[in-house]
């Protein structure tokens, strides 16, 4: 069955919105729970992590490590496009994916905004940084039908090569946070033995 371009244009702004709604839950859920917990911690302590934890996920991006991400093994449900109206079933698969860890995860960055989000404490930052995230995952179903390609060999054998090439993008990414968050504990240490 063919989509009308009127109807991918609801079809794709139902998968933005519903995962915009799940992300900021998923969000401000941890914020909240940080908060609860009072995980909050001043000095060094957070940017050490946050630089370990995304150098290290940064190696693994760049194929210098290899481990498998916590993950859960599952896609979301194909047969909702068959049982349900073309909008709903994209609404379903934008807040399935929204939830950030319900289905696969490709790359190791996601975990790095879990972390920050829980360890803030704060809902509102928590739910801003998930659903800002979602927006990057949203959109290349916007731009898809701009960069389709007319011949399907060239355009497999492109989509592996850029995929290699976004894991990659999000190691030098991840790289660049790792020596953001150290760069932060290096300076609040110079700041605490000055005073």
């Amino acid at each position: 069955m063919k989509v009308r371009p009127f109807q991918w244009v609801g079809c794709a702004a139902a998968y933005t919105v519903a995962g915009l709604f799940a992300s900021g839950l998923f969000g401000s859920g941890l914020g909240l729970v940080g908060k609860l917990v009072r995980f909050r911690s001043g000095g060094v302590l957070w940017p050490i992590c946050f630089s370990g934890l995304a150098a290290v996920l940064a190696a693994r991006e760049l194929g210098l490590l290899e481990f498998e991400l916590p993950e859960v093994r599952r896609q979301t449900e194909k047969v909702w496009a068959n049982e349900y109206s073309f909008a709903l079933a994209s609404a379903m698969w934008g807040f399935h994916l929204g939830l950030g860890f319900a289905t696969w995860m490709n790359y190791g960055g996601l975990w790095v905004l879990i972390i920050v989000s829980f360890a803030t404490g704060s809902p509102l930052y928590g739910a801003l940084l998930m659903m800002t995230y979602w927006f990057g995952r949203a959109l290349p179903v916007w731009i898809a039908p701009a960069v389709r390609a007319a011949d399907s060999a060239a355009s497999l054998e492109s989509l592996v090569r850029g995929r290699l090439l976004q894991q990659r993008a999000v190691g030098v990414g991840l790289a660049w946070v790792a020596i953001s968050a150290a760069r932060i504990a290096f300076l609040d240490l110079l700041v605490d033995k000055m005073r």
